[in-house]
Parts: structure tokens; sequence; C-alpha cells
């Protein structure tokens, strides 16, 4: 998308590998539950935590803690937050390379969380077609196109047709509305208060809306996802408690060369690095 919108890749490239770094286990459910233990000490958010991790936790230089990034790659991490102190008071600050990233973020989970749906066979392509007027749209298309299609192929495609649909009309109409603008210097771009220059046309986007509110009423909504989002809820809840009450818990090689006087927070680092499975592994080891 930044290629073709003639924008900077190097920079695109960097906010996209970093923009997820300060994802707590549990994805959004690990998120709400570190904030909420958090809430007395300034609360928890993945985007100032992906920040914090490039900016202090990091640490691999001896002249600097950090990675030392520039301030539009630390700026595009930190998403629609994105602000910067100038002379006292706090200014928004625009990046088209980090609209890409949050839209392209937006993409992707968008059809993962379809193709999620469909093989844990909560939700069946039948289902999908009678519903949602996008995936039966393009399921048209598809066998219209197509005879003697295995199953497999058949979602392959279906999960291509919609990626590549939304990255098209994605650039599309971002390329249409840029020119609108009239806007060709970064410093017209920081006046602009252009918040949204990168976007789906609102024909497609609500389109896209439709298929996300099905998703939330009938796959994140199900039982069986919602026992495992509490599940997850409770492994980091149970183990911030542990660790809380026995700070030696911790590895010491964690800790040794950060100074610890909130004691709280560096729990909460030490619990929003962990996969999944590593955070299973420790409230097992704990308590099993």
């Amino acid at each position: 998308m930044a290629r073709l919108l003639r924008l900077n890749e190097d920079l695109t490239e960097a906010i996209s590998l970093a923009h997820d770094l300060g994802h707590p286990p549990f994805g959004h459910a690990g998120e709400e539950t570190l904030n909420d233990l958090m809430k007395n000490n300034h609360g928890f958010e993945h985007n100032h935590q992906s920040l914090r991790i490039v900016d202090l936790l990091e640490s691999k230089y001896p002249n600097f803690p950090g990675l030392n990034l520039s301030f539009e790659v630390r700026r595009g991490i930190l998403k629609h937050d994105a602000v910067f102190e100038s002379e006292g008071q706090t200014q928004p600050f625009f990046s088209l390379e980090a609209q890409i990233v949050n839209l392209a973020d937006e993409i992707t989970y968008t059809a993962h969380d379809v193709d999620d749906a469909l093989r844990s066979m909560i939700l069946t392509d039948e289902i999908l077609v009678k519903n949602v007027s996008i995936w039966r749209k393009y399921s048209n298309e598809i066998l219209s196109e197509y005879t003697n299609l295995s199953d497999k192929q058949y979602s392959y495609l279906m999960n291509s047709k919609l990626i590549t649909n939304q990255i098209r009309n994605a650039i599309a109409t971002s390329k249409q509305t840029i020119l609108q603008s009239n806007i060709s210097t970064f410093d017209e771009l920081q006046q602009s208060n252009a918040s949204e220059l990168i976007s789906f046309s609102k024909e497609f986007h609500d389109e896209i809306r439709e298929l996300k509110a099905f998703l939330f009423e009938e796959y994140y909504s199900h039982y069986d996802i919602y026992r495992s989002v509490k599940k997850g809820q409770m492994i980091i809840k149970t183990l911030f408690n542990a660790l809380s009450s026995d700070f030696r818990l911790i590895p010491k090689d964690y800790y040794e060369n950060r100074t610890v006087d909130d004691k709280k927070r560096l729990i909460c680092d030490y619990i929003s690095g962990m996969t999944d499975s590593f955070a299973l592994h420790e409230y097992q080891e704990l308590y099993s």
C-alpha cells in the first residue's frame, strides 16, 4: 500500500514490525485485565507499552536505553494517540504511513478472524452467505468463475478475495482523497487536521462494518470463545497477584539492571511480555 501510494516504505515497515510489541498474552482480553489491575498505576494500553519497549525495556546499547528509533517511527507506534510536545502544548502528529499501518491491521484481523471462525466451525460458509452481503457477493463471484472447487480451494479463494479487495479499495480511495485534499507537503499535512486520508470508500466501509458486526454477534460472543477469554483473564490476574505477593517469583536477571521503585509496573512489564503459551506454562508451574 505504501509503495503504490508513493509513501515511505521503510517508515511503514518499521511501524508495522513494532506496532504489536506491547500486546500482552491473550490479546485484547489480556490488555483489559492488565489495565484493570494497573488502574491505580496509570493503567495499561498496548500501544503505549509498544513504545515503552522500544524506548526503555529493549536495552541493547551502553549509551542509552531503548533502540534510539526515529521520532516518526515512535509516533507511528502510538497510533491514534500520536501527539508531540511543542512549546508546552500537545499537538496532533499525522503520518500517512501510520494511517496505512492502522488500516492494514484492520484488514488483517478482519480476514483472519473470519478464517478462524470457519476453521473452528463456530461459523459456516452457509451462515456467512446468508447473513453477510460482502461474503455472499464474493462467494457468487467465485462459484460463477470456477467449477469443481474443493472446500480448501474455495476457502483460500474467499480469504484471498476478502484481503485483496480491501487493499484495492483502500488504495483507490486513499489516492483520490489525497489528491482532492491538495496537500503536497509534510507541513501542510500537519496543519490540515487530516487524520483519515487513508481509508475505505463509504460504501465499502459499510460492507466491512456489517461483516464485523456479524462476527461480534456470532463469533466473538460465542460460548466457547467467551470461556477461552475468561480463562486467559483468570491466568493473568492470578499470575499478577502471585508475583505481587512474592516478587522473588520473577527471574532476577529480568530486573537486576533496572530500578524497581514501582514493582507493579515491573510485574506488568514482565507479564505483558509473555506469550499465551508461556503465561499458561507459568500458571501451571505455580498451581498444578
